[in-house]
């Protein structure tokens, strides 16, 4: 009898590893429950498409939303946004002191070494790693509508021309809002 039974239990081992794998495939990635994005948010549209941080996993839960203050002056703002779709989004805003306007300027492909160098916008295709489309100067500013920057808050929108720098001529609207809190984003607690 427990021949038999240790036989049994053999053959089954592949059936509940299999229905354990379908069971892994079927649960829904999309599922942001329990994820706490501490009221940090980004939002932009460019040319019908959503460029929106995710949660990612592999090692850990990651939320595709990074920002970073630069060392030399905490009033320049750098905001990275990974989205599902792999359009990737960086923006420099530098030297707020208050809410208002602030222009973008014209970004160039040596900006994007050269980062905390000027207020402006820079949009990556994350499938070939290259600089799609660059921030046009005098078409568009960041309206940051909060700023309390020893609590590391900053709210805003945003909205400009971006070009394309293989193609100067192909010219696309880009626009967004964000909502930043360092005390409470993710990334940082």
């Amino acid at each position: 009898i427990f021949q038999n039974h240790f036989q049994k239990s053999q053959k089954m081992k592949p059936i509940i590893l299999i229905l354990t794998l379908f069971s892994l495939l079927a649960c829904n990635n999309d599922d942001d429950s329990g994820k706490d994005n501490g009221g940090n948010t980004f939002y932009a549209n460019f040319n019908g498409q959503t460029i929106e941080p995710e949660w990612e996993s592999g090692f850990g839960l990651k939320y595709t939303f990074y920002v970073n203050r630069y060392w030399e002056n905490e009033n320049s703002w750098q905001i990275s946004v990974g989205s599902e779709n792999d359009l990737h989004l960086t923006m420099y805003i530098l030297n707020i002191n208050e809410t208002g306007t602030y222009p973008i300027e014209t970004a160039n492909l040596e900006d994007w070494t050269n980062g905390y160098s000027k207020t402006c916008i820079f949009l990556e295709d994350g499938i070939t790693a290259q600089l799609s489309f660059l921030s046009l100067g005098n078409t568009g500013s960041f309206e940051i509508t909060r700023y309390e920057s020893e609590r590391g808050i900053l709210e805003g929108s945003f909205s400009c021309d971006m070009y394309d720098p293989q193609h100067p001529e192909i010219i696309k609207p880009i626009s967004g809002n964000f909502k930043i809190n360092m005390e409470t984003h993710p990334n940082y607690n």
